[in-house]
Formats: C-alpha cells, structure tokens, sequence
C-alpha cells in the first residue's frame, strides 16, 4: 500500500536467517498487520508495477520480472537482486510480453513468449538490451514465430506456452507431450 493508500504489485525479497524463530511472527489481528518474525528483513525493489513469475539469475544476482512500460505494455525488466541498482527495462515489443520467462544458463540472455513467438534479448552489461542481429532499433531476436497467423493472438493450440532448457543435446524430453488430467 502507498502512502496515498493506493495499492501497487511490487517485487520484493525476503531474507531470512538460518536461525529464525518463527514462533516470534505476529499473525496480526483486526487493528494491525502481520508482522514476520524478528531478523526476517524485507526490501522493496520496484516502485512501480511488477506482477507474475519472477526468475533468479543463474549467478543470483539480477531478478527478472514482467513490469509495465511507459505505454502501459508488459515488459521484461532485470533488476539487482540486492537493490543496488535501478530496474531496467529489457524488451520492446510492441505488443508486449505474455508469459515464459526464462533465464539462459549462462546468466547473458533472456527468453520469453509474445506476439505469436519466442524472443531472445542480452542482458549482459556489454551489449544490455541487444539482440545478436540488431536492425533498426529492435532489441529481440525472434528465435521461433507461429506461421501463418496474423501478428496478435493466434488460435490458443497454437500459442507457444512454455519454455525449459533441454538437458540432452537432442531436446528429447521437450519435443514429447505429456498427458496431463484435470481431478
């Protein structure tokens, strides 16, 4: 809640000892808030929008987060995970980000799902924002796109909707399906 008592979606951490006690907690009650139990330290880092999956970098020093844009549009951003730093913003595209965040395994690139396909962008310092092949302002490289379909959403069965890193050379496990049952 903000001073002006407006509520925002924020991102923050939580750190937490090895020798909390819980039982110091205070489930809060009708005239005040929980509370977390003493040595827990919590730090807000955005102060702006922040929703959805967040990942870890591999190294544990960024976050990467779904935020909004000046225009009001989904965007990647990467920020410190200690605070350090300003949050920055990682993709551009115009229709904006839905879903699939996903860290390399190197820590350097970002991949994600929008607008009918599958996105790369760098997040290393040196090249912050850039694809490999960076034409006319546009900083992601498509690696895969839905054919056929008209740029916005495509029929759902179609949609790119999960992302993982293949631990074969081959991709074996990604390329099966798996059946799954609703209880």
């Amino acid at each position: 809640r903000e001073t002006d008592g407006t509520m925002t979606q924020s991102l923050f951490t939580v750190s937490i000892p090895e020798d909390v006690d819980i039982t110091t907690a205070d489930s809060g009650g009708p005239a005040r808030f929980p509370a977390p139990p003493k040595g827990i330290t919590i730090q807000r880092l955005t102060q702006t929008w922040a929703e959805g999956i967040v990942r870890g970098a591999p190294d544990s020093e960024h976050i990467a987060y779904y935020g909004k844009d000046a225009q009001d549009v989904q965007q990647l951003f990467v920020i410190p995970a200690d605070g350090s730093g300003a949050a920055r913003q990682v993709t551009t595209i115009p229709e904006g980000v839905d879903t699939g965040l996903r860290w390399h395994p190197e820590g350097e690139t970002l991949f994600g799902i929008g607008n009918n396909g599958i996105f790369a962008v760098s997040v290393a310092d040196e090249n912050f924002g850039a694809a490999p092949d960076e034409v006319n302002g546009v900083h992601h490289r498509w690696v895969s796109r839905v054919a056929g379909r008209p740029v916005g959403r495509p029929a759902v069965d179609q949609l790119p909707s999960a992302l993982i890193w293949s631990s074969t050379p081959s991709g074996q496990e990604a390329a099966n399906s798996v059946p799954w049952y609703c209880a």
